[in-house]
């Protein structure tokens, strides 16, 4: 594999794991459980866990769904910065 696309693939990686500690820092922090964002986003539960873990990156959808129905800071869900309020 080309070197470029392995530096991708790294910072790739970091990033959903990055999105998906913040995902589940929020909700941990706002008392949500993980049934409660499935039911409320559409998707499954084990989906939730692959985003929290960072297994898998969510979809725009499911940021949209979650920043709508949870208050979420769009920014700092994604981007980071200080911890959300």
């Amino acid at each position: 594999m080309p070197k470029n696309i392995e530096i991708i693939d790294s910072q790739e990686m970091i990033y959903r794991q990055e999105l998906g500690e913040r995902l589940k820092s929020f909700r941990v922090k706002n008392g949500i459980r993980q049934q409660e964002v499935a039911a409320e986003t559409g998707i499954q539960q084990p989906s939730l866990v692959r985003y929290e873990s960072g297994k898998r990156c969510p979809s725009l959808y499911f940021v949209k769904q979650f920043v709508e129905k949870f208050g979420c800071d769009l920014h700092w869900l994604v981007f980071g910065g200080e911890d959300q309020k």
